[in-house]
């Protein structure tokens, strides 16, 4: 499968969100500064808000990045879910969380992982529900 390699930070200083690629200029090999997809304008980032596409978007069409909180029903037709944090690296990785906004996980301390996951057509499974940069005090685990 081949995908397209893009990233979303936070712009550094703001709470928005960029979307694009990395700029030409690395310090450290560590990325500090995207060029916007849109208006090719560069701007620096808060370098711990990086997270890199994966390729697959959600059932809403929503494209899912390293570091969103997806959930996906577990089988019981809506009754319980899965919530989890997307990871990217070293392999696409679902770490299940406790719950996120109230909503209780049914998947508690357990990791998929991409290769060995049921649910190779993302976009008939998952929903995006928040990310853990804007969503923190949501977040329990």
């Amino acid at each position: 499968m081949s995908r397209i390699i893009k990233f979303r930070a936070k712009i550094a200083g703001t709470d928005k969100w960029i979307f694009g690629l990395p700029n030409a200029v690395y310090s450290e090999n560590e990325i500090d500064s995207i060029q916007d997809i849109k208006n090719k304008q560069i701007e620096y980032i808060k370098t711990d808000t990086l997270g890199q596409f994966t390729g697959f978007k959600d059932k809403n069409g929503v494209e899912i990045y390293d570091g969103d909180v997806v959930k996906w029903d577990d089988g019981s037709n809506g009754k319980h879910w899965r919530v989890a944090i997307i990871e990217l690296f070293p392999e696409l990785k679902f770490r299940c969380i406790h719950s996120f906004n109230g909503l209780e996980s049914s998947c508690k301390d357990y990791v998929f992982t991409y290769g060995s996951f049921i649910y190779r057509d993302t976009e008939n499974h998952f929903f995006v529900i928040g990310n853990k940069y804007d969503d923190v005090e949501l977040l329990k685990e």
